[in-house]
């Protein structure tokens, strides 16, 4: 395929003084555009490229005076990054490369959306910061609130030590905050948020006589999006007669229509879609026992309320 670096020159030599004078563009896309390049010399290999720690602390100062660079520059070598990096004989802790730039920038990311030169540093921090409380703590401390909550809900498992990042978060001003954290500890904690609960986010059906039934709504005005099936117990699981029981009413055939060939499963997980939604089942799938399992519709018009003849 042709070098998409033409225009700035094939070789770094070439590039460098028009690539590093465009950094300083009054135009966004203009940085970006430029910035994006010079990720792509680096993705590429070009053995003129000045050390990579070099460049992105360069990046970073440029990031923190006008933003809208260090995403473009970023999104090229993100997957390759530790091989890029070991080729210049050098250790670099993005995670703390992002937070710099988080905590010191002098503006928010541009408004303008910058569609061809990657995502923004503040979409790649939620990636990359998820997972690692002491992170999304730091995240919380300078008050990104909104990374912080994608950051502690982007792994669709449980993790321990998130459990009460997430509690707090859940009491946060900003509705959305507020839903995200609610939807993940019914997703994967067995944890019902009471001010989630309070704002209509989720609901909890504990009356059930095996299992605890989590639904999460989107808003007060419409069907739930989902529903989460736990056994009473957490150190128990469910075994599979007893899941599809609670399936079949809940999402009964009639419902869910019939199966879709489109399958996907690995050791802790299984999937079954359906016309009209999916069922998900995590745990064990060697043993077909259950730590929980997930429904999801595709139509809006879902009532598990009353498929389950409760009270509204």
């Amino acid at each position: 395929m042709p070098n998409p670096l033409f225009f700035y020159g094939y070789i770094w030599k070439e590039a460098q003084l028009n690539l590093l004078a465009a950094l300083d563009h009054p135009h966004p896309s203009v940085r970006a555009c430029a910035a994006q390049k010079i990720g792509e010399f680096y993705q590429y290999g070009d053995p003129d490229m000045p050390p990579i720690n070099e460049m992105m602390q360069l990046i970073k100062d440029k990031e923190i005076e006008r933003p809208g660079i260090a995403g473009p520059f970023f999104d090229p070598i993100c997957f390759d990054f530790k091989n890029i990096q070991q080729s210049y004989e050098t250790q670099i802790d993005v995670c703390q490369w992002i937070l710099d730039i988080l905590e010191n920038r002098k503006s928010s990311k541009p408004k303008l959306k910058l569609k061809y030169f990657g995502v923004s540093i503040d979409f790649q921090a939620h990636e990359l910061l998820s997972n690692n409380p002491s992170h999304i703590q730091h995240l919380i401390k300078i008050g990104r609130f909104d990374i912080a909550v994608l950051a502690a809900t982007d792994r669709e498992r449980k993790i321990e030590a998130l459990e009460h990042i997430l509690m707090d978060l859940g009491n946060h001003n900003e509705p959305e905050i507020v839903r995200l954290a609610s939807w993940h500890l019914a997703y994967y904690y067995h944890r019902l948020h009471p001010k989630g609960e309070e704002m209509n986010f989720v609901k909890l059906i504990s009356e059930l006589a095996d299992i605890d039934v989590f639904l999460n709504f989107s808003s007060d005005s419409k069907p739930p999006y989902a529903a989460i099936i736990y056994p009473k117990d957490d150190n128990k699981l469910m075994n599979n007669q007893t899941a599809w029981t609670w399936i079949n009413k809940l999402f009964p055939e009639s419902v869910r229509g019939k199966v879709v060939p489109n399958t996907w499963d690995n050791e802790d997980e299984v999937t079954y879609q359906y016309e009209c939604g999916y069922i998900q089942f995590r745990g064990s799938v060697e043993r077909k026992e259950w730590e929980s399992v997930t429904i999801a519709d595709y139509g809006n018009f879902w009532n598990p309320i009353k498929l389950l003849e409760l009270p509204n």
